[in-house]
């Protein structure tokens, strides 16, 4: 179901109109869509939360098709990683739109997939989101599952598109860079993270931060571990950094006064 879904998000430049929806397709648009804007838009986390199930899991791909760079994110880690992106405030240009909307009702299971865009301070991004769904007795349509990949992205500088041939030549970058013993520290993380292989930039951010001392280290490791989930490291990491360098830029989501 969920190949069959994506191939015709991809392939069709226009949603349904919602009057062609059924009662089911109608009531999963409208879940999806306030519980993403609910903390997107307006970091209301409760709100956020309730349309997901508590066994639910997000996954972060590259692509359509998954591969071994994947990140799953459990709901406890997301959770806790949207907790402490909320304790920031919303900024006025936030915003998130659904496009190209297709769902599939089997029953007591339903796909639902669309190309989402956000708007925020600084830049924008696209990406396809494909949620998985079951009918709960009590609490009605819950998200089981999220998978979620990049398509465009610009934050500052010039834009990005995720395309089969920028992995490529990513991948190829990335690759010359880990095989020469002239790449510094800082040069293999902005190819794994070019290459959004955010789990391996982790791990290398880990294991250097073990080897010296250094707060850009630590503020790297904590910011890939926020990245894929790892919130508890993530806080620790940044908080170690600014014991080895009170002046160090905090992450993001570590500058709230914890």
């Amino acid at each position: 179901m969920r190949i069959m879904l994506i191939a015709l998000l991809l392939a069709v430049p226009a949603a349904c109109p919602a009057a062609d929806r059924t009662e089911d397709e109608a009531a999963i648009a409208r879940l999806i869509k306030k519980a993403e804007s609910a903390g997107f838009e307006r970091h209301q986390l409760e709100r956020h939360l309730s349309a997901f199930d508590g066994a639910c899991t997000w996954t972060l791909g590259r692509r359509e098709e998954p591969d071994g760079h994947d990140v799953v994110i459990s709901r406890p880690q997301y959770e806790a990683q949207q907790r402490q992106r909320y304790l920031l405030p919303t900024a006025q240009q936030d915003g998130i739109y659904f496009n190209d909307e297709r769902t599939e009702v089997t029953g007591d299971t339903a796909t639902y997939g669309a190309r989402v865009r956000r708007r925020f301070f600084g830049g924008n991004d696209e990406g396809v989101r494909v949620y998985q769904l079951v009918r709960r007795p009590e609490l009605g349509w819950q998200v089981v599952a999220v998978r979620t990949w990049m398509t465009k992205d610009r934050v500052g500088g010039l834009p990005i598109d995720y395309t089969d041939e920028f992995y490529k030549g990513a991948d190829e970058r990335l690759a010359e860079r880990l095989a020469s013993d002239a790449t510094s520290f800082e040069g293999k993380i902005v190819a794994l993270i070019e290459a959004r292989q955010l789990r391996e930039a982790y791990e290398a951010a880990k294991l250097e931060s073990e080897r010296v001392a250094d707060a850009r280290v630590w503020v790297a490791r904590a910011e890939m571990a926020f990245e894929i989930g790892k919130v508890e490291d993530a806080l620790a990491a940044a908080a170690h950094a600014r014991k080895l360098d009170p002046a160090c830029e905090a992450p993001f989501f570590a500058r709230t006064g914890r």
